[in-house]
């Protein structure tokens, strides 16, 4: 779950062409990957590279996945330089169409998923802009910080980067946030334990 703007690129791109998501953490082994791959009936993944001898090992095992393409080491980057990639038509997708497939982390037996539509991420972030007040972001900078596998921080950051037009900045390390914040002077973040624990040991 390599934390740059790739990933951006990546989740925008994809819903465009109509694809659903499911983000998974570069920590899983390939026994972990097995029960969400399957349930959520995945033939394509692109992966960290770190990911990659993992994902081949399930290719292998006889799962539905068909194919695993890495991007950070050159590989998926390669495939959008070739020509052709300029010629993008995007899918007729509509509102109750599944954008995102998302499972609990199985700390308490297998993951649980969840089919997340279009819809449900739009009133989301429409919920998350009434709360501000506000009616436009643009302009306004964010700093990406959490695993994408976390379904706020995803809404936060790059759905809410899609939807309400605000600049996001991606910190690879959450240990780095103090850091990225007075660089970047973000107008709003997206509270956790883990962004408490970073400022106030800053």
């Amino acid at each position: 779950d390599l934390k740059n703007g790739m990933t951006l690129e990546l989740d925008g791109t994809l819903f465009q062409v109509g694809m659903s998501t499911e983000r998974r953490s570069q920590l899983l082994r390939a026994r972990e990957l097995a029960y969400p791959v399957a349930k959520a009936e995945i033939r394509l993944a692109l992966a960290d590279s770190r990911l990659m001898g993992e994902l081949q090992e399930l290719i292998q095992s006889g799962t539905l996945l068909q194919r695993a393409v890495a991007y950070g080491n050159g590989e998926l980057e390669g495939l959008m330089a070739q020509s052709g990639y300029e010629q993008f038509v995007a899918a007729d997708t509509a509102q109750d169409d599944v954008c995102i497939v998302g499972f609990t982390s199985g700390t308490t037996g297998e993951p649980k998923g969840v089919m997340l539509t279009h819809n449900n991420i739009c009133w989301t972030l429409a919920c998350l802009r009434e709360a501000f007040e506000t009616d436009t972001f643009v302009g306004q900078k964010v700093v990406s910080y959490l695993p994408m596998a976390h379904i706020a921080e995803r809404a936060t950051s790059h759905y809410g980067n899609c939807m309400n037009g605000y600049e996001v900045s991606c910190c690879p390390d959450p240990s780095l946030i103090a850091t990225y914040a007075r660089e970047v002077h973000p107008n709003i973040m997206f509270d956790d334990c883990i962004l408490d624990d970073a400022v106030n040991g800053a």
